[in-house]
């Protein structure tokens, strides 16, 4: 195992899609790899769209894994595809297929409109957290004390 325990879910914010991409595209190069990491048997990435019309088109149509989106840019399958298509021809693997089956079956995306709001600012959800965060919030450095 590595310094850390196996992450059995992430979160994570989804503007561009890149950052979502790269890691659907590093869990398929690390199973394939064989590394111990993203083996959790209820393993998922889950993203959150930040533009309420980007939530709305993935709620309605699927935008990020629909095939007739593939090829739109920005996308999560697109990006997917055009970064296991530059690693391969840099020489690593080709992980296209099974970077394909973890968007399939182990990203999910949380697009629910009070929890979207609109681009730029918080949703009424999204603010309570944000409060809630702020106010009992404790940053500690790699040893543990208060940074």
């Amino acid at each position: 195992g590595g310094e850390v325990a196996d992450p059995g879910r992430v979160y994570l914010p989804v503007g561009s899609a890149c950052t979502l991409s790269g890691l659907v595209l590093g869990v398929a190069l690390a199973r394939r790899l064989g590394l111990p990491a993203f083996r959790a048997s209820e393993f998922e990435l889950v993203g959150v769209p930040i533009h309420h019309l980007f939530a709305a088109a993935e709620r309605t149509l699927r935008l990020h894994t629909a095939a007739p989106f593939s090829a739109v840019p920005l996308t999560v399958g697109h990006t997917v595809r055009e970064g296991a298509a530059a690693l391969a021809q840099l020489g690593g693997p080709d992980v296209t297929a099974e970077a394909l089956a973890v968007l399939e079956s182990e990203v999910r995306f949380v697009t629910r409109p009070d929890l979207v709001g609109l681009y730029g600012a918080h949703s009424a959800v999204s603010k309570a957290a944000a409060a809630e965060f702020d106010a009992g919030a404790r940053v500690a450095d790699g040893a543990g004390e208060a940074a």
